[in-house]
């Protein structure tokens, strides 16, 4: 099972709270959202509750603050994690959330990711 902890403070500092589900309000958990590890799986954080606003797609590894998952503050309202589909890289999962007018397009194509975060990785290192 995916875990993801969120930290107040950059850097891994000041108080956090780990999450291992899907969470609609993280407000009373912190006030702000600085540094961010992922020890497992695959997750979507949102700027917003209720799974709205800007989406940060986060896999495992250590995000030291906002910038490294490209965030434009540290503001963390609610965040789900990518449901396993199938052991196939040619999967693609489409689901709705239980908000209308919304959809969540669940792409389990750990290849394509993989490839996607490397290429990020890269462009980091090149503009650094």
């Amino acid at each position: 099972m995916g875990k993801i902890v969120f930290y107040e403070g950059r850097n891994y500092q000041g108080r956090h709270w780990e999450c291992s589900s899907d969470c609609m309000d993280t407000y009373r958990y912190f006030n702000g959202c600085n540094s961010i590890r992922v020890s497992g799986g695959y997750w979507v954080a949102y700027q917003k509750p209720h799974y709205m606003g800007y989406q940060y797609i986060l896999g495992p590894g250590d995000y030291p603050d906002y910038h490294s998952w490209m965030g434009f503050n540290n503001c963390i309202r609610s965040c789900q994690m990518f449901p396993p589909v199938s052991q196939s890289d040619r999967q693609i999962r489409i689901g709705s959330t239980p908000f209308p007018n919304q959809l969540i397009v669940t792409l389990h194509i750990k290849k394509l990711l993989q490839k996607f975060m490397s290429v990020i990785d890269h462009i980091i290192k090149v503009s650094a």
